[in-house]
């Protein structure tokens, strides 16, 4: 199997590749996806608004590492930062995007998902703790986040919208 970083590249690839094939100018381009998938996807949108795509382009996700502010990547990249290398079990975290607020975005985080919704760990480590119980306890499950109470937070006047799920 590929590293984390490895894997991350190799969808980016081919969401990128599979764009620039199928879509034509003025189309609707959704990329979509979960955890790791969710990272390529918001990834993948992200590439194309940079380049100026002539798409319009919208980003769903659920448990995004690079979730505006509370991702997993985008908290520990600091950390990340100081790894000589890339590689399996230690990875470099991207950071946020840059197209946060440039690309249609809606991403579901439930409450205590390590993924999405990561306290940083030199602050806050009991945080971080929480996360990761709540991930390995079944927090990062979406597969019927529909019968939980949920929040919106909307950010950049609508176009960045992140739902969280409490689910206790």
């Amino acid at each position: 199997t590929h590293p984390y970083n490895g894997s991350l590249n190799d969808g980016d690839r081919k969401g990128f590749w599979i764009a620039r094939k199928y879509a034509k100018p003025g189309d609707a381009v959704i990329c979509d996806g979960y955890s790791l998938g969710g990272e390529v996807a918001g990834d993948t949108c992200d590439e194309l608004s940079r380049e100026g795509a002539p798409y319009e382009l919208t980003t769903e996700t659920n448990s995004d590492p690079r979730l505006r502010g509370t991702g997993v990547a985008v908290v520990m990249k600091q950390y990340t930062d100081m790894l000589p290398f890339d590689g399996y079990p230690l990875v470099h975290f991207r950071g946020e995007r840059s197209s946060v607020g440039k690309v249609q975005y809606h991403g579901t985080c439930a409450m205590y998902d390590l993924i999405c919704n990561a306290a940083d760990p030199a602050i806050n480590p009991l945080g971080f703790a929480a996360g990761f119980v709540g991930y390995l306890t079944g927090q990062h499950d979406y597969s019927n986040v529909d019968k939980y109470p949920t929040r919106v937070l909307t950010y950049d006047g609508g176009y960045t919208v992140i739902t969280e799920v409490d689910k206790g």
